[in-house]
């Protein structure tokens, strides 16, 4: 088998409801889409992140990746990625769009080994094999304490068992909110905090430990992702766990996060290297100690499958990340729905490959 082609496709939706977190309101998602061909009529199709300059990434696979992916078996995914990327690593490029770009391609060679198996990437991963895994609400955006509440208790109607809550609006302001939703959901549902590195240490400390009264699991990007000593410190002074990692470029920069303290490490499968690298990334963890919990975000389908499948793999995984927050691009880009969680769990999708494709029409319109 050979690749013949490989095509990328920019989306982008508007939020019908536009999500209020850390220091930015999030109004509208971008994903980059890539289509491998063959010769045997065998396609793949991956996601490469697109929060912000969509065409950086695009230009990358048409420019730099495509012309030595062109010939090549998709089978061998190992020696694409390194192929992939010894390109620029030793012209000093070995993090940013580059890793973004190679992410979406990663996925979708992924995508075509499991099709021409017969396998869904999960099993060819020779992981785990877990049929479905544990899932957790995420988000409940900024809003009053009041309508956070409802949020919440909403979320436990749906049979959530966990749920996650954007931090970032104050101390203050946050532990009103978080003690009023620790009130409405009880003692026996799950809670976790992501600030979207809101916060200076200082803050940070006095919002934890009042959140460890309340019993949340885990602190999420309490400070920016280089205040490697930041998150030393505020490990060092409260009892949950620190969360980081979505920003997070291949194994080298993993471990520098779990050196400093991060228990929690939640990689994004279309940003850290593709299924290839955040697998090694979790072989990393488990020399830690540390937890598995993949990222999803504001990303399509074709990201939220992929990060599906990885997260039924590795062994030290803890918990999927299942974004309730509108957003198109998750919920009309396929020809078939992703799974839908049920009693705080959610299924693996079982076809071949990534078990998804792509539905054309609405893939026209919203690109």
């Amino acid at each position: 088998m050979k690749i013949t082609d490989v095509k990328t496709y920019i989306v982008s939706a508007a939020m019908p409801t536009p999500w209020r977190i850390g220091h930015y309101v999030l109004d509208r998602a971008y994903a980059i889409l890539v289509e491998i061909f063959t010769d045997e009529g065998i396609n793949g199709i991956g996601e490469s992140i697109g929060r912000l300059g969509p065409n950086v990434s695009k230009s990358i696979i048409d420019d730099i990746l495509k012309p030595c992916l062109i010939g090549a078996n998709p089978m061998e995914i190992e020696g694409l990625w390194n192929r992939m990327f010894d390109l620029m690593r030793y012209r000093g490029h070995t993090r940013g769009f580059y890793l973004e770009a190679i992410s979406g391609v990663d996925i979708a060679l992924w995508d075509i080994n499991g099709k021409a198996l017969g396998l869904p990437v999960h099993q060819l991963m020779m992981g785990c094999n877990r049929s479905e895994v544990p899932v957790y609400a995420s988000s409940i955006f900024f809003d009053t304490p009041e309508k956070m509440a409802e949020v919440a208790a909403k979320l436990v109607v749906r049979g959530f068992k966990a749920m996650k809550v954007k931090v970032g609006q104050g101390v203050e302001i946050d532990t009103a909110c978080m003690e009023k939703i620790r009130q409405t959901v009880g003692s026996d549902v799950k809670l976790m905090v992501d600030a979207n590195s809101a916060f200076h240490v200082p803050d940070a400390t006095r919002l934890g430990r009042r959140l460890d009264a309340l019993d949340v699991i885990w602190f999420e990007e309490p400070v920016p992702p280089d205040d490697l000593e930041g998150y030393k410190t505020l490990s060092s002074k409260l009892d949950m766990a620190i969360a980081a990692g979505e920003g997070e470029f291949t194994i080298y920069g993993v471990r520098r996060l779990l050196e400093h303290g991060v228990s929690v490490f939640q990689p994004d499968v279309a940003r850290s290297g593709g299924i290839t690298e955040a697998r090694k990334m979790a072989t990393v963890c488990q020399a830690f100690q540390t937890q598995f919990a993949p990222h999803t975000g504001a990303s399509s389908a074709v990201c939220m499958a992929a990060a599906m499948h990885l997260s039924a793999a590795v062994p030290n995984f803890m918990i999927y990340e299942h974004m309730v927050g509108d957003n198109p691009l998750a919920e009309a880009l396929l020809t078939e729905p992703l799974p839908t969680p049920k009693d705080g769990t959610i299924t693996i999708p079982n076809k071949p490959g990534l078990g998804v494709e792509l539905d054309r029409n609405a893939l026209n319109k919203f690109q």
